[in-house]
């Protein structure tokens, strides 16, 4: 189970802990599985069957039927697209906790293309989900990880406006200060100055909603933010 959850380097005093820690993110990988409904008996079958292989941790399996119920419902006309995607979320999610975060960015981004047609507030939820996969990869390894970040986060903001929806706005505007931030420390130079000013710029817009009075722990998080 350490080693699924990206923890097998650990020493093993803290085996305990983590294994705690893995433990509850498998119950709840099983509860999002069984939470998904489909009245179509073959892609219920799938998603049940995805659910016993996480509990017997088979995460590959588990995936697999993920995906074969995806491709089904595609299949099956626009009437299904919603499905699929939801279909496609749950491969996200399972691989974000296997700590998989490229892999899992990249499936939320599709999610979020298969609905944006008819959904585009649920587009925008998980194109920020997206930018948050691929900010975890970017903190871990050097690469297009935050620019990716940055780009699914701008484009969620697309839909999440202050006027229509200020707090997914400001968190969205907190998150994307973030991924400047990083962005711009490691670049250096023109380019890095650059990204922390536009980091600036997205932090205080974010608290024009995130203000002490209403929000004080947002607006606390996101003052340390920048400073």
């Amino acid at each position: 189970m350490l080693a699924a959850f990206g923890k097998s380097g650990l020493p093993p005093e803290q085996w305990a802990d983590a294994l705690l820690e893995s433990a509850s993110q498998l119950k709840a990988l099983e509860e999002r599985l069984v939470a998904l409904s489909n009245d179509e008996p073959e892609i219920a079958a799938l998603l049940q069957a995805a659910g016993e292989r996480i509990a017997a941790g088979d995460f590959e399996g588990a995936d697999a039927r993920l995906a074969d119920a995806e491709t089904r419902d595609l299949a099956a006309g626009q009437a299904r697209v919603t499905r699929a995607a939801t279909s496609r979320s749950r491969r996200a999610e399972l691989a974000r906790d296997l700590k998989q975060y490229w892999v899992a960015g990249e499936h939320f981004e599709a999610a979020a293309d298969m609905v944006d047609g008819h959904d585009r507030v649920q587009a925008a939820h998980w194109r920020v989900w997206a930018g948050l996969a691929f900010n975890d990869h970017g903190l871990l390894f050097p690469g297009p990880g935050m620019a990716r970040a940055i780009a699914a986060y701008r484009s969620a903001l697309e839909v999440y406006t202050r006027a229509d929806m200020p707090a997914q706005w400001a968190t969205t505007q907190n998150n994307l200060g973030n991924a400047l931030t990083t962005l711009g420390q490691r670049a250096g130079g023109e380019a890095g100055v650059s990204s922390l000013q536009d980091a600036v710029t997205a932090y205080r817009s974010a608290l024009e909603v995130r203000t002490r009075a209403d929000m004080p722990a947002d607006w606390a998080a996101t003052q340390e933010n920048m400073s």
